[in-house]
């Protein structure tokens, strides 16, 4: 039997014995003479009240301990409770294996990411990104060889190395391409 089989069961269960409570309450309140009787009932209705709560906040504890993990990132959270029934094992288990998928995305992911990074990083042309402030930063080796650290990172720090340059980096605009010479200390490129 699943965790929503037994969740269901559980809550029927404690229904039913609230219901139960709730009509030997209603019944001893209709009958004169029955104080005594009225007080246990009392007291059974709220011990119903209190097995349905704990029985419905268990499960509203762990989803929201899950979907806290999840909110901050934290694929370290475990869910897997032994034996602590009603279903609610079977429940960790499934957290716990949602956990355990995400972990391994997370890293598959990451893998894929350096292997993107090492491969721009790698690449012959020299590539520049500018950010929405304007800000241009050399991203991989052969950007960084043309253009050290002391190069800027405004559009017009870049006139050293050429006006063309400069103001194509100014336009800031990927969609247009056109071909730029550079003056570098070895000569114009």
């Amino acid at each position: 039997m699943g965790f929503n089989a037994r969740f269901t069961l559980g809550l029927a269960v404690r229904l039913a014995l609230l219901l139960g409570t709730v009509a030997l309450l209603a019944l001893s309140l209709t009958e004169p003479g029955l104080g005594a009787a009225r007080i246990v009932a009392g007291l059974l209705v709220a011990g119903a009240v209190w097995l349905l709560w704990r029985h419905v906040e268990r499960t509203n504890r762990e989803v929201a301990r899950f979907v806290e993990a999840m909110r901050f990132a934290d694929m370290t959270a475990r869910f897997g409770h032994e034996r602590s029934g009603g279903g609610f094992d079977e429940l960790g288990a499934a957290l716990d294996a949602s956990m355990a998928q995400m972990r391994e995305e997370r890293a598959r992911d990451a893998e894929i990411q350096r292997f993107h990074e090492a491969l721009i990083d790698d690449a012959p042309a020299a590539i520049l990104v500018i950010d929405p402030e304007g800000r241009i930063t050399p991203i991989n080796k052969s950007a960084r060889r043309l253009f050290p650290v002391s190069a800027g990172i405004r559009a017009a720090d870049y006139a050293p190395f050429g006006a063309d340059l400069a103001a194509y980096l100014a336009e800031r605009d990927p969609s247009r391409r056109r071909l730029v010479q550079l003056m570098l200390p070895t000569g114009p490129q």
